[in-house]
């Protein structure tokens, strides 16, 4: 079940960068959503942080534990999701992700340096063509028609079973591991075994064949063997790419994958602003911090703009 949601603001990432944003966002009064994606913020691995002005040491998940108390306090409100496609060129702004479709006059992106390397050959070649991060969203699309689920958490259990449900044939493959290795709830193992779905175990390396549209996937296994599945749609639940997803929004992506921005921390689209690790500039938290604030003050000063031409 997709749900629609409406906010002024939505700020994408809820590490320090993000929350400084949304909290300056809530002191203006702005309705805000924070979305907090698969990928942890860096702060939360940190152990002590011991340069961050006022605090002697702390440790990373500490701090990040207070901050988002703080934002929660002041009333944002949070959705644990990945975004999986925004819309910039209109207004209000739109965003996509597997369990919700949002609508927001400002976007603030606060995603850190996090975004992960393509799992697949030509993963990114074949979004929206074969790639797919929500199985709820395009599982239907592929009724009697194979397609494959790549993770290795109880997400990609739980699709496998949502797109079997949904009538695809569908194949549960793991990257790296096998599955005995996993921490994946026995009921849903159970479930994937007890409907016939094959997986397949310890895949090092896949490699998407097709033209125009998938057509299949050729995977190797840590152990040396080759195989290759026919498969219309390849689910990868993982994290999503944030880099191609911006880059597909239209913004402006360095040659080392950051965001550009201006000093109010604008991006090249109108009412589209970052901050943080996602822009590049020393990934430390008080620099995350700092961008954040500008962010969220711009973003709200840009609402109030909105508001008064409206």
């Amino acid at each position: 079940m997709i749900t629609d949601i409406k906010c002024d603001a939505l700020v994408i990432g809820a590490g320090p960068a993000g929350l400084t944003a949304a909290l300056y966002l809530r002191r203006a009064n702005v309705d805000v959503l924070v979305i907090r994606g698969k990928v942890k913020s860096a702060l939360e691995w940190a152990h002590d942080i011991g340069n961050y002005t006022g605090i002697k040491t702390i440790k990373g998940a500490k701090l990040l534990e207070e901050m988002t108390s703080q934002v929660e306090a002041l009333g944002a409100r949070f959705l644990d999701d990945d975004v999986i496609g925004i819309t910039t060129d209109m207004s209000p702004k739109m965003a996509s992700t597997k369990t919700a479709f949002i609508t927001a006059d400002v976007i603030v992106i606060a995603t850190g340096k996090g975004a992960r390397k393509p799992v697949l050959d030509d993963e990114e070649r074949y979004i929206g063509l074969g790639v797919s991060y929500c199985a709820t969203c395009d599982g239907p699309l592929y009724k009697n028609r194979p397609t494959a689920v790549i993770g290795d958490d109880n997400e990609a259990a739980e699709d496998a079973l949502i797109l079997d449900q949904m009538g695809t044939r569908v194949t549960w493959i793991i990257k790296d591991k096998e599955l005995r290795e996993l921490e994946v709830g026995e009921d849903l193992v159970s479930g994937v075994k007890t409907k016939g779905i094959p997986i397949i175990e310890s895949v090092a390396g896949m490699k998407l064949v097709g033209d125009e549209v998938v057509k299949g996937l050729d995977y190797e296994t840590k152990e040396g063997v080759k195989g290759h599945l026919d498969v219309d749609c390849a689910f990868v639940m993982t994290s999503v790419p944030t880099t191609t997803v911006f880059k597909r929004a239209g913004l402006d992506i360095s040659e080392s994958g950051n965001i550009t921005v201006d000093r109010s921390q604008q991006t090249s689209q109108d009412g589209i602003f970052a901050c943080g690790d996602v822009c590049g500039n020393g990934f430390q938290v008080s620099i995350a911090v700092g961008e954040g604030a500008v962010a969220g003050m711009n973003a709200a000063k840009y609402l109030r703009k909105l508001s008064k031409d409206g």
